[in-house]
């Protein structure tokens, strides 16, 4: 009884109640713990934000410009992913931590639905949507989406490039698998 069909229709509004339950959660998680966020490792969030905000004035180029302070050796302990998103965000939405968080909750939302996308690839329909739900509600997967570290956002990709190779299983095509190893360098970057 595996791999029942499924309607579209069903899986649609599946996904869209996953994504719901999954973006309250990690809003009421966002307003639980606004003051805690920042006692874990408050100096490596610091550090992304600075790149983010040298990013924004000097872009990209100030990776290989040697006068730059980008092009420090020092800067590039961790990869540059993160800092690229957060200014990107602060672009769109205004640089402030609340922007940061709900890009970051509205990404690991999607993780959710993606868990359970995966999941009817190989199993039966209420199968994935338990999985998506367990996701959805998961308390360390809602905290962890509002902490100002990359962690939360590197899940995504890789959501996706499993997503992709489940499909490629059914469907082989170079251009599904060029995405998923895509994907996974995304996630990398992150």
């Amino acid at each position: 009884m595996i791999n029942q069909p499924v309607q579209r229709k069903q899986v649609l509004i599946a996904a869209l109640a996953i994504f719901v339950v999954a973006f309250g959660m990690r809003l009421l998680s966002q307003h639980d713990t606004q003051r805690d966020v920042w006692k874990v490792q408050t100096v490596v969030a610091q550090d992304y934000q600075r790149m983010a905000r040298l990013l924004r004035e000097g872009g990209v180029g100030g990776f290989f410009s040697s006068s730059g302070p980008l092009a420090d050796p020092n800067m590039l302990g961790h990869p540059p992913g993160y800092p690229i998103v957060i200014a990107v965000v602060w672009k769109l939405f205004g640089e402030s931590d609340r922007s940061i968080q709900l890009f970051q909750i509205l990404i690991d939302s999607l993780a959710a639905v993606f868990v359970f996308l995966i999941a009817i690839e190989f199993l039966p329909f209420a199968v994935g949507v338990i999985a998506g739900a367990l996701v959805a509600l998961a308390p360390q997967f809602t905290w962890n989406s509002v902490l100002l570290l990359p962690d939360t956002l590197a899940v995504f990709p890789l959501m996706l490039a499993v997503y992709c190779l489940a499909r490629a299983m059914k469907r082989p095509r170079l251009l599904t698998l060029i995405l998923a190893g895509a994907f996974i360098g995304v996630s990398c970057w992150l």
